[in-house]
């Protein structure tokens, strides 16, 4: 009777509990026993049998009937087979329990397997995409239209009609800006490493005052050699355009021929000559070997600014009568110019890209204009300047460009995205900004006004600032790695900014 017994308890036991079900019942699913009560608590929530997950309903459960057995006393636990059943109890259910468990580690690790599979071909379409983007954002840099983006302006007889550049010249163009943008990372990878750091700019001093340049007159503008750092060229309300030699501290030419006050000069970079522009309508080439200066006689009013071409043969220039001009060095020739129908607003600055297809305008009308000038198209056009666009600069790296109306703000475009990535207002409301210059690197955008201000490009964050001059600053240009700063001022003088001790070696 006793056998028999623990022969039925041995059959019935729990699949959930594990203890002597009181109403058994069947799983024909799965074929385990369970506790009447507990199976069907588990159906309700889960709606499947708990040993093999498979849809079970609680019509299906099959009722146990077992033979009617008188449930015999508990045993007495102190006795050593009793404990001994216990510790068997235990031991089978923790290894059950540690069944489940691996079960459930093995189909964790699966599922997080997959997700990492999936996360990491994500990850590959994305810097895919991302190699695609910078692709297209360096070709989009070059912007190099299409005749149909802009429509030309019909020109009728009574119109004056300028041809546009010739095939050989488009081709010396094309060449110059291939071999620029091949070359413009590892140049300014080059420049970078012997730049003038953060902490040095910091600490720049005034160095040097060049007083009697242009007498009592305002000192307009200013530009330093890069062949031989030493010099330097200035443009004075004077009508004169001064070319000084810090070494030998001696004025090298003072260059008469203008009647107009002068807007903007230009250090060559590879050749003793200087570019000028003035109120008297005229772009003047100067060379200073003693040869005769080139009259540029191509617009009819004043020239408010000019730009050399990354070839050195060619120059921009830009006026208030509405149009600009592309013209050669050496002979003073206009090869081609802004036609009619694109002169609707006076121009107040102008600089070429630094690879040589595209040059930018400010207007009169608050506007950027960025032209194309082989097919001599206007490709793109920013609003957003409160007042005339007096001043516009180009970053070494091709994608920027600052400019500013002479008021107390400064906006960065970018010529990828195509729009304004930055806006930059000064603390004080009645700040004006007269002039904006990238140095050579690109790393540094300087600012003069009532005083200089650096900023860092990418962060546009202000590095530091200098103020020495008694009246506004007119113009700023950076020396060779940023070595140096040179600043004209309407108080009629020169600045020049760099360590001092350095510059009181390099003079002793």
């Amino acid at each position: 009777m006793s056998n028999r017994m623990a022969m039925a308890q041995k059959l019935f036991v729990c699949g959930i509990s594990g203890e002597n079900p009181e109403e058994p019942v069947i799983s024909p699913v799965s074929g385990a026993v369970f506790e009447r009560r507990l199976i069907h608590k588990w159906i309700q929530e889960n709606g499947s049998d708990p040993v093999n997950d498979s849809p079970l309903d609680i019509d299906q459960l099959i009722e146990i009937k077992p033979e009617s057995l008188v449930r015999p006393k508990a045993p007495n636990h102190t006795s050593i087979p009793a404990m001994l059943k216990a510790l068997q109890d235990e031991w089978d259910s923790v290894m059950l329990n540690s069944y489940s468990v691996r079960q459930n580690l093995t189909t964790t690790r699966q599922e997080l397997s997959h997700a990492l599979y999936q996360h990491d071909a994500a990850c590959r379409v994305i810097a895919r995409l991302q190699k695609e983007t910078n692709a297209a954002r360096e070709a989009l840099a070059t912007l190099k239209p299409s005749a149909t983006q802009i429509p030309t302006a019909q020109i009728t007889p009574s119109q004056e009609v300028i041809s546009g550049l010739n095939e050989d010249i488009i081709q010396k163009l094309d060449e110059k800006n291939t071999a620029l943008s091949q070359t413009r990372k590892s140049v300014l990878s080059d420049r970078k490493k012997t730049l003038a750091g953060v902490e040095k700019l910091h600490n720049y001093s005034k160095c040097k005052d060049f007083t009697s340049l242009h007498g009592t007159n305002h000192v307009l503008s200013i530009d330093t050699s890069r062949r031989n750092t030493s010099r330097f060229v200035t443009g004075g309300a004077d009508n004169m355009v001064v070319v000084y030699d810090r070494d030998t501290e001696k004025v090298v030419s003072s260059l008469k021929g203008h009647s107009g006050l002068i807007t903007r000069v230009i250090y060559h970079p590879d050749e003793e000559v200087v570019c000028s522009s003035s109120f008297d309508n005229t772009v003047r080439v100067w060379p200073l070997g003693g040869s005769a200066s080139t009259t540029i006689k191509t617009h009819k009013a004043e020239v408010t600014g000019i730009s050399l071409h990354a070839t050195g043969d060619y120059i921009l220039s830009v006026s208030r009568d509405k149009s600009w001009a592309f013209s050669e060095l050496t002979n003073g020739t206009t090869l081609t110019k802004a036609a009619e129908g694109d002169r609707q607003t006076e121009l107040c600055s102008a600089q070429f890209h630094p690879d040589g297809c595209l040059f930018g305008v400010g207007t009169a009308d608050s506007a950027i204009k960025i032209w194309d000038i082989k097919s001599r198209l206007a490709v793109a056009q920013w609003d957003g300047h409160q007042g005339q666009v007096s001043s516009i600069t180009f970053s070494e790296n091709g994608y920027y460009v600052a400019t500013a109306d002479g008021g107390n703000e400064i906006k960065i475009w970018d010529l990828r995205k195509l729009k304004e990535i930055k806006s930059i207002k000064m603390r004080e409301e009645d700040y004006a900004i007269n002039s904006l210059r990238f140095d050579m690197s690109g790393q540094y955008l300087g600012a003069a006004g009532q005083d200089i201000r650096i900023y860092m490009a990418k962060t546009w964050a202000e590095v530091t600032g200098y103020s020495s001059h008694e009246d506004d600053i007119t113009d700023i240009c950076f020396g060779d790695n940023a070595n140096f700063i040179l600043t004209s001022s309407r108080d009629s003088t020169v600045k020049l900014f760099g360590d001092a001790d350095e510059h009181q070696k390099m003079e002793s």
